[in-house]
């Protein structure tokens, strides 16, 4: 293997780093859907990570609860 090869690996593999970086903490969602904001007097039962059902057909699960 010679010199140009070793660094155009070494430029792809820096390339794809950079690519997992920003998608991680620029937040950037490559799926397709929708966000939606619900407010809710109590969530004292809610389970981790639960289901959202509409119509009784699971399109969702909650990602985050703020206060």
């Amino acid at each position: 293997m010679n010199d140009q090869t070793k660094v155009g690996f070494l430029i792809l593999a820096a390339l794809i780093a950079a690519m997992i970086v920003v998608v991680n903490l620029g937040d950037i969602r490559i799926e397709k859907g929708y966000e939606f904001y619900v407010l809710f007097d109590d969530l004292a039962d809610l389970p981790a990570r639960p289901m959202v059902k509409i119509a009784g057909v699971e399109v969702g699960r909650v990602t985050k609860v703020n206060l």
